[in-house]
């Protein structure tokens, strides 16, 4: 019995990693979907990233068949509260702020020293990218596998 609970766990435990690299990987295209213009950017943001969601969340659900439906919400809470998780959310949180920090100063002295015009959109969206991005980047690493 206790070997089942722990293959439950650890199957939960890569679906939510599959999940946050779906989130990753959105995330990232978002993010690139900016950077164009014109046709490339509504292909982008109309077509490629919807398919890549839907199959993203095919990817995501694979492999637990039977397993989600026996999971209760005290098994799930279980994982979201273990001590690892939480340390590894912490720090994944500390990184990224200082991540959009370090970003904002560099685009600041860039700004200032080089001419560059950037809009005030652009440096927010830059802002919360990277620091979502990084959020999930730093979680992925410090996470457990």
């Amino acid at each position: 019995m206790k070997s089942e609970t722990r293959d439950q766990t650890d199957r939960l435990i890569k679906t939510e990693r599959r999940g946050v690299w779906l989130a990753l990987l959105v995330a990232l295209a978002l993010a690139a979907s900016f950077v164009f213009a014109g046709e490339t950017r509504r292909t982008l943001l109309a077509v490629v990233i919807p398919i890549g969601i839907a199959f993203g969340a095919i990817w995501v659900n694979r492999g637990m068949g039977k397993v989600a439906a026996k999971v209760t919400s005290e098994e799930r809470e279980l994982v979201a509260h273990d001590e690892l998780r939480v340390a590894a959310i912490s720090r994944a949180y500390k990184w990224a702020f200082f991540l959009m920090l370090g970003e904002l100063a560099a685009l600041g002295f860039t700004t200032a020293t080089m001419g560059v015009d950037l809009s005030g959109q652009m440096v927010a969206v830059l802002a919360v990218a990277t620091g979502a991005i990084g959020f999930l980047a730093c979680f992925l690493l410090f996470d457990r596998a």
